[in-house]
């Protein structure tokens, strides 16, 4: 995969194995080792491999994800798909909503018992009509 076909992908494409899988293409596309991006990152390599291959999460201090956006130096279309691929790693910005929103938690008990295929279908149309909303301003009240 080459970065720019992360830059085509949809925002309801990106999972938790995207931000390892971005990482991995632009160290790579920039010619620099495990060990050297490690370095100029002041993270471990194994830590760094661990990202790549989706076994750790992204960090939640942004002085990792700061330093590797500069040693990346991202477009800001490309800064805004790092940062939502890191986000996707991590479900800890969820729990306050899934504690104050039981439908959104019985829908995800509904969702767990039916078929995967079934599943997919009925999120990728939700998230459709979601990302649909008109959220402007204007429509508040």
């Amino acid at each position: 995969m080459d970065i720019s076909e992360f830059r085509k992908m949809n925002i309801n494409e990106i999972d938790k194995s995207s931000f390892g899988e971005f990482i991995k293409v632009r160290r790579e596309q920039l010619g620099f080792s495990l060990r050297r991006l490690a370095a100029e990152i002041d993270v471990s390599p194994v830590f760094l491999s661990d990202l790549e291959s989706a076994h750790r999460a992204a960090p939640k201090k942004k002085g990792v994800l700061e330093a590797l956006t500069k040693a990346f130096h991202l477009t800001e279309e490309e800064n805004a798909y790092f940062y939502e691929a890191a986000r996707a790693t991590r479900i800890e910005d969820l729990e306050d909503y899934l504690e104050t929103t039981p439908l959104a938690c019985r829908a995800l008990r509904v969702a767990q018992e039916l078929p995967e295929e079934v599943v997919a279908t009925a999120w990728n149309n939700f998230m459709e009509s979601l990302l649909a909303l008109d959220i402007s301003p204007s429509h508040d009240k």
